[in-house]
This record gives structure tokens, sequence and C-alpha cells, in this order.
């Protein structure tokens, strides 16, 4: 389940990266969450999307050399517009 996925707005080191990484990994081969290719909006940074089985939205923002790149929950399917 993507409960398993918390936000993380910098990654402290490369070590927190892979860890988030490998969790990402193991739910997209259990089917919990599937690849959406690149966030096309992020024109500075390769930012990978992930959707849940549940509809969630995650980003997860790769780091290099100028910042620490993050995990983050972009959209929900609970949310609603009015």
């Amino acid at each position: 389940m993507t409960n398993q996925l918390s936000e993380f707005n910098t990654f402290k080191n490369d070590t927190e990266f892979k860890e988030v990484k490998r969790r990402i990994e193991a739910l997209v081969k259990s089917g919990d969450l599937r690849e959406c290719g690149l966030d096309p909006s992020e024109s500075t940074r390769f930012v990978e999307q992930y959707k849940s089985s549940c509809g969630d939205t995650w980003h997860l923002a790769l780091p290099d050399h100028a910042f620490r790149g993050y995990l983050k929950l972009i959209a929900t399917k609970t949310q609603t517009t009015e």
C-alpha cells in the first residue's frame, strides 16, 4: 500500500533517497504503484510520476548537484473541486 510512503521535502543524503527509491520500486512491483513517466511541467528537475491503485499521484524528484530532491503527494483521488 502507498501508506508506506511519506513525503520528503528534501532528502538529507543519498542513502535516504535510495531507501525511498527501493520502497517505490517494491510498490511498483507489487502493483500498488504504477510509473507514469516524467512530469512535463518540471523543466529544471528530473521528476518521476507515480499513481497509486487508490488514485494518489506521487512525484519523486531525483537529487542532483543543485538540490536534494523530494517525494511529494501531489493529488489524491478523494480530493474534490467545488
